[in-house]
């Protein structure tokens, strides 16, 4: 990802429990030495001690110990910390870095995305932005997952916004045979980023 003269490589995993799946991501970092890891269902408590080496981490926990995001930085990197969400059911992180803003969301499957809930992300939005996360939101537009109510939202917001989808259609998240595929890690950002960025989706590290 490159904006202006910054270059930025980020990391988007929904973990499922950073304690179980440290070893894999430890493995990720050596491999591709990514600047920003924005982590999906950390499944954290705040009694829990998670740390990196080299980065700066911002934790949002689900005070089940469930759900939760985080968002590590590395220590190289100026930042400044915008807003953080959580609730039982949502949780989001945005930093800013120069005149990007990042964002970090994750919302459960029983709770679908709103545009109130995109307007609020979007309250402080700077010349530049890049969403990624769990949104558990299905649309024709990203995936072949039946149609839900988050993914009319998302669709709705994104077109009267001219915000940009980066998912190419691949899937996601890892299915059962006989399932539909589904693209449930979403990666939103500002126009003016689209022609600059490239995204893509790495082997399963299981």
């Amino acid at each position: 990802m490159a904006h202006k003269q910054i270059k930025i490589k980020i990391l988007q995993w929904n973990i499922r429990s950073v304690n179980s799946n440290r070893p894999n991501l430890i493995a990720l970092i050596r491999k591709i030495d990514p600047d920003i890891i924005l982590l999906n269902e950390t499944w954290l408590k705040p009694e829990f001690n998670f740390f990196i080496n080299g980065y700066v981490i911002i934790i949002q926990d689900r005070f089940d110990g469930y759900g939760g995001v985080a968002t590590c930085i590395k220590k190289t990197i100026i930042f400044s910390q915008c807003k953080n969400y959580n609730n039982n059911h949502t949780q989001y992180i945005i930093i800013r870095i120069a005149d990007l803003n990042i964002i970090n969301l994750y919302t459960n499957s029983s709770s679908n995305i709103s545009i109130p809930l995109l307007e609020d992300i979007y309250s402080d939005n700077p010349k530049a932005s890049i969403l990624m996360g769990d949104l558990n939101s299905h649309h024709p537009l990203w995936d072949d997952s039946p149609i839900n109510a988050g993914g009319r939202a998302i669709n709705e917001y994104i077109l009267k916004n001219d915000i940009i989808i980066l998912n190419d259609g691949s899937p996601t998240l890892l299915q059962p045979p006989g399932h539909c595929a589904s693209a449930v890690d979403i990666t939103l950002v500002s126009p003016n980023l689209a022609p600059i960025a490239s995204w893509n989706i790495l082997p399963d590290c299981g």
